[in-house]
């Protein structure tokens, strides 16, 4: 019985780490891939300055949301740690 539920929990696990493993790069590869931004015709420097400064948010937003898709992956993986370290094992039958 013990070593069913050993079974059930590890394959669990693996099945949440595959998961994981397949999710996250197309996550990110998603996220980072852009179309192509329009060439806008060469302004003056003052609204250069602008548009530098407006692509440079684009990306910080970005880079937040992975980083929060990674922290709450994590957190998902500590409960679920938790979860299983909490539930008391039974005596062993020997």
């Amino acid at each position: 019985m013990m070593m069913m539920m050993m079974m059930m929990m590890m394959m669990m696990i693996i099945i949440i780490i595959i998961i994981i493993i397949i999710i996250i790069p197309n996550i990110l590869e998603s996220l980072f891939d852009f179309p192509p931004p329009p060439i806008p015709p060469p302004p003056p420097p003052p609204s250069s300055s602008s548009s530098s400064s407006s692509s440079s948010f684009h990306f910080h937003t970005t880079a937040t949301t992975t980083i929060i898709i990674i922290i709450i992956i994590a957190i998902l993986l500590l409960l679920l740690l938790t979860v299983f370290i909490s539930t008391p094992l039974p005596p062993p039958s020997s």
